[in-house]
């Protein structure tokens, strides 16, 4: 079962409701949804499928995420509170964001990651009580890279890998800048993460089989990660390198452009 227009339309309408009221045809058009999403769900043979579609439906409005990630790591954990995430690109901290539910609804904490300068205002602003990283994830520290900051500044990236996916010709006449590098493994040790943390939320827009070659995934250990392929040739050598390391893919069915991991500790509900 693929998380199709149904699912995607109820979360986008579900954000909506917030704005439009519960008598607006917003409204109506949500229940409709809803009741397509939920008999979908109810369907689902899979219950590790099901289990987690009722639970990203009772999830709803909490969620910012793209596709449900926010709902996912709740999920996968048993509804935990108080966890750690490391967060990047993380745009303003809250639109699009995987970790702004887990701390504003869940009590989490954690470090928040974005490279693209215009962000760097609202993401300090809209999470106060997180850490802000500015500087570049990525395969080394202390590099000078070329940044392309794109008009659809979700999408922007390393230069070169501004034409490594389909998003390509969304990132044309993008803004150019030098941005400093630091590792993943170096962004963890100083900013003090415990080793055994719970949620990796990967999204780069290119970038990401480099940065995830140079983690120390022996050291630091992740118990949910979600690392966006955009359906990309890199898709399966990340999905190699992180079973190599002792992690699963789940759900794919349902997590479209990105993949789920689980740490072997983790027992999925369901």
């Amino acid at each position: 079962m693929q998380l199709d227009y149904a699912f995607k339309a109820f979360l986008s309408r579900l954000r909506g409701e917030k704005r439009h009221g519960p008598y607006s045809s917003k409204h109506f058009r949500l229940v409709l949804d809803l009741t397509k999403v939920r008999n979908k769900a109810l369907a689902e043979p899979d219950p590790q499928i099901k289990a987690f579609l009722l639970y990203a439906i009772s999830f709803g409005a909490l969620s910012h995420s793209q596709i449900f990630q926010d709902a996912f790591v709740h999920w996968a954990l048993g509804g935990k509170r108080d966890g750690y995430f490391c967060d990047f690109g993380a745009t303003n901290g809250v639109a699009l964001s995987n970790s702004y539910a887990l701390e504003n609804n869940f009590g989490w904490t954690g470090i928040c990651a974005e490279p693209a300068t215009s962000w760097h205002e609202d993401l300090r602003k809209n999470r106060p009580g997180i850490i802000t990283e500015t500087r570049c994830v990525w395969a080394r520290s202390g590099e000078r890279l070329t940044f392309s900051e794109s008009v659809s500044r979700e999408l922007s990236t390393l230069t070169q890998f501004e034409s490594a996916d389909n998003h390509a010709r969304h990132r044309r006449g993008a803004k150019t800048y030098e941005v400093e590098t630091i590792s993943l493994n170096d962004m963890l040790e100083q900013h003090n993460a415990p080793e055994k943390f719970d949620y990796l939320s990967i999204d780069t827009e290119g970038s990401e089989l480099d940065i995830l070659r140079a983690f120390d995934i022996k050291r630091w250990r992740p118990a949910v990660i979600t690392v966006e392929h955009n359906y990309t040739a890199n898709r399966q050598p990340i999905c190699d390198l992180l079973v190599a390391a002792g992690y699963r893919r789940v759900l794919p069915e349902v997590s479209l452009y990105d993949d789920w991991y689980v740490e072997e500790r983790v027992q999925l509900p369901g």
